[in-house]
C-alpha cells in the first residue's frame, strides 16, 4: 500500500505518535505511551492507538477553549518547568484537580493546556520546588556540602537531618544530576545554627582548638542529637554544647 493510498485515520495517527513521542520523548519517558517494541531498530514503536487516545482522553477532560492564555501552559512546558512528570499530570487531570483547555485553532497534543496555577499547587503538594529550573540560586548551599563543611565526613547525615524533619531546607532541581537535592538558604542556615552545632561551628566561633572543644564536650558527658536512637553523626544542640565548654 503506498503511503497516499492509506486511511485518513492512519495517517493522522502518525502524525499523533509522532508528536507525542518524539517531538515531546518525556512522554515516553513517564510511561506514558507505551512502546510496542523494544527493539532500537524500530523508528516508530509506539502504537498509534495509544497516541490517539491519550489525545482523546484530554479531549474529553477539556474544559475551556482557550484565546487568552495568562495563565495557561501547554504540557510540556508544564512537566519542563515544574517537574511533575506526565504520569501526574495524567492522574490529575482524571482526578479533576488539573484544568484542561484547548487553544483555538491548533490540534492535536500541541492543542491542550494547563492552568499554571494549578500545576504549581500540584508541584507544592508533590514536594517538587518551583524554582526546579534555576541552575543555581543565589545566597544558597547544597545540604551535601554545608554538612562536610561543618565537620560531617558522611554527607548523608546531614542530609538524614533534613529528612527527619529537625532543620529546614529548600528542595530544588539539580540539572547536572538530573535529580531533586536539598539546598540551604540562608534563613535556613541561621535556623540550623541557632539550633545546632559541631566541633567544627564551635571552633569558628569560639576560637578554642578543637582538641579543647573535644576534651570539654567529652568531660560534660553530653552526646550527640539522636531523638528515638537515630544517629546524625557529631551534631550537638547548642544549650547542651555551649554549656559544657563554658565550665572551667
Amino acid at each position: 500500500m503506498q503511503a497516499t493510498d492509506r486511511p485518513a485515520a492512519w495517517v493522522h495517527g502518525q502524525k499523533v505518535n509522532q508528536t507525542i513521542a518524539y517531538q515531546f520523548p518525556m512522554v515516553s519517558e513517564d510511561n506514558i505511551l507505551i512502546p510496542r517494541t523494544l527493539m532500537t531498530k524500530i523508528k516508530k514503536p509506539w502504537r498509534i492507538a495509544d497516541g490517539m487516545a491519550i489525545v482523546a482522553e484530554l479531549q474529553s477532560k477539556t474544559s475551556k477553549t482557550l484565546e487568552a492564555e495568562n495563565d495557561w501552559e501547554s504540557l510540556l512546558l508544564v512537566r519542563t518547568r515544574t517537574g511533575v512528570d506526565f504520569a501526574d499530570l495524567m492522574d490529575s487531570i482524571r482526578a479533576g484537580r488539573l484544568t484542561v483547555g484547548q487553544r483555538v485553532g491548533v490540534k492535536g497534543f500541541h492543542g491542550f493546556a494547563l492552568k499554571k496555577s494549578e500545576a504549581d499547587r500540584l508541584a507544592n503538594v508533590l514536594g517538587i520546588s518551583l524554582q526546579r529550573q534555576i541552575k543555581s540560586l543565589p545566597g544558597v548551599i547544597a545540604a551535601a556540602a554545608f554538612g562536610r563543611s561543618i565537620g560531617l565526613r558522611d554527607s548523608g547525615q546531614f542530609v538524614a537531618l533534613i529528612d527527619a524533619g529537625h532543620t529546614p531546607a529548600l528542595k530544588v532541581f539539580n540539572p547536572r544530576t538530573n535529580r531533586l537535592q536539598y539546598q540551604l538558604t540562608q534563613d535556613n542556615l541561621t535556623d540550623f545554627h541557632r539550633r545546632f552545632v559541631t566541633l567544627t561551628t564551635l571552633h569558628e566561633e569560639t576560637g578554642l582548638h578543637r582538641n579543647t572543644l573535644r576534651a570539654r564536650v567529652a568531660a560534660s558527658q553530653i552526646a550527640p542529637f539522636a531523638p528515638d536512637g537515630q544517629s546524625f553523626g557529631a551534631v550537638f544542640l547548642r544549650v547542651d554544647a555551649i554549656k559544657a565548654i563554658r565550665r572551667p
